[in-house]
């Protein structure tokens, strides 16, 4: 039996849909559901300031960061100090 599934996520709609798929799949199963999103800097990023990035369609470290921890969070309320993954599940370490 599956007990681990790999989201592979990016900003796209596509992306929503795999991460709504992934979660009703993590739960039907129970699996736990790996996140990856590759953030890929052009140099002149790594000089930009977000904002600006932001406005050359470019993603910043920060930006990239935010999605995953968005994806992992899920739905529902956050509590302060307390890490939930997809449904609710709690989230262990990983590199930040």
């Amino acid at each position: 039996m599956t007990d681990r599934v790999l989201l592979a996520l990016d900003r796209s709609g596509h992306g929503r849909e795999a991460l709504e798929t992934t979660a009703a799949l993590a739960s039907a199963l129970p699996a736990q559901v790996l996140v990856l999103h590759v953030h890929e800097t052009p140099l002149a990023a790594a000089i930009g300031d977000e904002a600006a990035l932001r406005r050359a369609g470019v993603e910043s470290a920060g930006a990239a960061r935010r999605l995953v921890d968005r994806a992992v969070a899920g739905p529902g309320p956050r509590r302060p100090g307390r890490r939930r993954g997809l449904l609710g599940r709690p989230v262990r370490g990983g590199p930040a």
